[in-house]
């Protein structure tokens, strides 16, 4: 993580509204993106916390306080009528409003259910909803402000829980269907961070447990988080930046099958003195073997026969069958780059599975992003192995050689983008309890290194 040093001016052509912007995270943010030179408008039930927040960022020029209700849409539809006519359209989106949502399922009110809804649900859409078409004129930005416990369970706290889930797939929904059109939309998801809320439950959690104090409470609360502390809400809202390079990128699709042709290019047929079948053939790689973009491809401490393949993934967006060869194009959801290792030391002990060879841990590596509109006539496909090109055709093309733990591996795309990722040694062998061991059969060395073997498709090779 960069050092949070502000940048004067590098928002200053920008408008940004925040809700949930009195307290907390949200008057974090606002004083940070005023402190970038952004126009800032801070939205909340509550006058007085706005206004103070307005007026320690400094003249009416730069900071608006707007009371309304996030959650409705004749109020959120005035607000961004009032901002648009102070500051213009709306170019960056904080969705921060949020509430409580504690209890366990069975003793949850339909009340109690609904005021969490609407306080971390609703207020997400309806705002979300009202901004976009600002977002869309203006090819702004959106940021969920969700929680840890939108992505894992915290006891007794059913409504708050379930909603911040939502919001991780509203914003997931929101950057799929508008991303094409410019919009770019991002959930972050705080721990524990000190505001009045938060301080409020530590009270109740320091009663109910018997705690001393608040501080015990935090303490309790964040035992097993990796800060071991809860942040200020400075922490998270002070524009503090990160690089792409030290970024952990994610896959940008998790499919529910991953599956691959055979032999896609002729230069790789013939480098294996093979024949093409009648029809293409296929194998599958689970998902388990996703990696994203700079994320390291572990070759296990006892294998040396990892091959790069560097391809062009296509990503289905809906669930389909049987589907027409003119038709193929409304299902798919867009391109990306793919490499499609193979540990090719097991070629011959999962002959026909190709299990452990395709389908080992980080196996296969896609990103970095998603293209919707891309056209593969007239685009190359390039391999490199640390800086060096070793591979420059489409499909699976020849020249496919092992890498080595620090070798550094990129596939480019034309109109796709480069997806780089670098090899590192598994810490432990394969363990001789789950079967066959690797091999330098002729199967193995020939198909790792493309040659021919004297009697292919002749014998079995010798093992």
């Amino acid at each position: 993580m960069n050092d949070a040093a502000t940048v004067p001016g590098r928002l200053s052509d920008q408008v940004a509204l925040i809700t949930g912007g009195g307290t907390g995270i949200g008057a974090a943010t606002a004083r940070r993106l005023a402190a970038e030179g952004a126009r800032v408008a801070v939205i909340g039930r509550r006058l007085k916390p706005l206004a103070q927040v307005a007026a320690a960022i400094g003249d009416r020029r730069s900071a608006m306080p707007v009371s309304a209700d996030a959650a409705s849409a004749d109020e959120m539809a005035a607000v961004i009528e009032q901002v648009g006519a102070s500051f213009g359209p709306v170019s960056i989106l904080v969705a921060n409003a949020g509430g409580e949502g504690g209890g366990t399922a069975a003793e949850v009110s339909n009340a109690a259910w609904r005021r969490s809804m609407r306080a971390n649900l609703d207020t997400c859409l309806v705002t979300a909803r009202a901004c976009l078409p600002d977002l869309i004129t203006t090819g702004g930005s959106a940021v969920v402000v969700s929680s840890l416990a939108g992505l894992a369970a915290s006891p007794e706290s059913v409504g708050y829980v379930t909603a911040k889930h939502a919001l991780i797939g509203l914003t997931r929904s929101i950057a799929r269907d508008f991303g094409p059109r410019g919009v770019r939309v991002n959930a972050v998801c705080p721990g524990w961070i000190r505001t009045p809320m938060a301080d409020a439950e530590m009270d109740q959690l320091a009663a109910l447990r018997g705690l001393p104090d608040r501080e015990a409470a935090y303490q309790l609360a964040t035992s097993q988080v990796p800060l071991r502390r809860p942040c200020s809400p400075d922490e998270v809202g002070d524009g503090r930046t990160i690089s792409a390079e030290a970024a952990v990128h994610l896959p940008q699709v998790v499919p529910t099958k991953i599956i691959a042709v055979h032999l896609n290019h002729r230069s790789r047929v013939a480098e294996f003195g093979a024949t093409l079948p009648p029809a293409p053939t296929y194998f599958q790689k689970p998902t388990s073997a996703l990696v994203g973009h700079g994320g390291a491809v572990v070759r296990p401490a006892n294998c040396q026969y990892l091959n790069y393949e560097g391809e062009i993934a296509i990503v289905i967006g809906r669930t389909c069958r049987n589907v027409a060869q003119a038709d193929v194009g409304a299902y798919l959801a867009g391109y990306t780059v793919a490499n499609d290792f193979g540990l090719h030391d097991f070629r011959d002990t999962d002959a026909g599975s190709m299990l452990r060879v395709k389908g080992s841990n980080t196996m296969a590596p896609l990103g970095p992003g998603l293209v919707t509109d891309w056209d593969f006539r007239g685009k190359g496909l390039r391999t490199y192995v640390n800086g060096t090109l070793v591979q420059d055709l489409s499909g699976t093309p020849a020249n496919s050689r092992p890498v080595k733990p620090g070798d550094v591996v990129e596939v480019e795309a034309d109109g796709l983008g480069l997806l780089r990722n670098h090899v590192a040694e598994g810490p432990l062998p394969v363990s001789v309890e789950l079967g066959a061991q690797p091999s330098e059969s002729e199967e193995v060395v020939s198909t790792a290194l493309g040659g021919d073997w004297e009697f292919r498709g002749i014998r079995p090779p010798r093992r």
